[in-house]
């Protein structure tokens, strides 16, 4: 009877993630009159997250091009600007829970919309950025140029946009201070696929396939510290990497950031329990739990 009990508890340990989605109640979380966008991840239509079994490789696509743009605005190399340099932008790091956020929302309500309530942990409401394409290319490339759209709307900024984010009505900047915000240092992102975005109530048909990043704010004790935070600058000029936040030095690979980049996680994609069914780590416990009363 030992030996069941003990084979039993280390199977409930395989399903166990850096990070885990039970571990945070989600639907006890709002902002003012919204439901956090990871309470409810239900799948909704004809939606397909695009390629989970590569999960690990996009995760360092998405995180290898962020902090290449990043390094290259800080370090002053932006020909677009005239030789501004940020002298406390962050190095990012990928976190599992703002990709599970992302996927939830994708999965579930997204129509083309950003989601309207993204708190972490820290009480600090996440960034978000969207991108997509009208045609069914899972390929690493589209994703960087997706990426890469957000970045070109630095053609639309003006020089004092960066000293304080008081925008012009109708300009489309913010995804571009969303993805160089100096003290973003975490972003998650996910992929959807729909065959027909319009069937599906999108506001646009071009949503065949949609990148969305988060983007989140660790460092840091000011609680205001958010992204695209009216009236605060994108990032300070100077010197790059002088101005860092306490604790923080240049990075070895990307010299003009600040802050070490933390391994790229090698967890699986998340899976989803479909209604009335458990997930693998919540069955797992239950035959612990079982298996123990059974025993007394």
């Amino acid at each position: 009877m030992l030996k069941t009990i003990l084979i039993i508890t280390c199977v409930s340990f395989i399903g166990e993630t850096t990070y885990h989605p039970k571990n945070r109640n989600y639907c006890k979380i709002h902002c003012k009159t919204q439901t956090h966008t990871a309470c409810d991840c239900t799948k909704k239509g004809e939606r397909t997250e695009v390629e989970l079994d590569k999960v690990v490789a996009f995760r360092k696509v998405v995180l290898k091009e962020h902090n290449r743009l990043r390094n290259h605005l800080a370090s002053g190399n932006e020909s677009m600007l005239q030789d501004i340099k940020a002298s406390d932008m962050m190095a990012v790091s990928y976190d599992l829970e703002l990709e599970y956020m992302g996927r939830c929302y994708l999965r579930s309500r997204f129509k083309g919309n950003h989601d309207e309530c993204r708190l972490l942990p820290n009480g600090r409401e996440a960034g978000q950025n969207l991108a997509s394409v009208s045609e069914k290319d899972y390929s690493f490339d589209t994703v960087k140029q997706m990426i890469n759209q957000w970045y070109e709307q630095i053609l639309y900024m003006e020089q004092e946009w960066f000293n304080s984010t008081e925008f012009k009505e109708g300009v489309q900047v913010k995804y571009f201070t969303a993805m160089v915000w100096s003290h973003v240092n975490i972003i998650g992102c996910a992929r959807l696929y729909t065959a027909d975005p319009q069937k599906e109530g999108f506001i646009k048909t071009e949503f065949v396939q949609t990148l969305l990043c988060n983007y989140g704010i660790t460092v840091l004790k000011d609680k205001w510290t958010e992204v695209n935070l009216p009236g605060r600058p994108v990032f300070r000029t100077g010197l790059p990497c002088s101005k860092c936040p306490d604790g923080y030095r240049c990075n070895s690979q990307y010299t003009a950031l600040c802050g070490n980049i933390k391994p790229v996680p090698t967890d699986p994609a998340y899976v989803f329990s479909k209604s009335g069914k458990k997930t693998f780590r919540e069955a797992t416990i239950f035959l612990v739990t079982f298996a123990l009363l059974y025993l007394y």
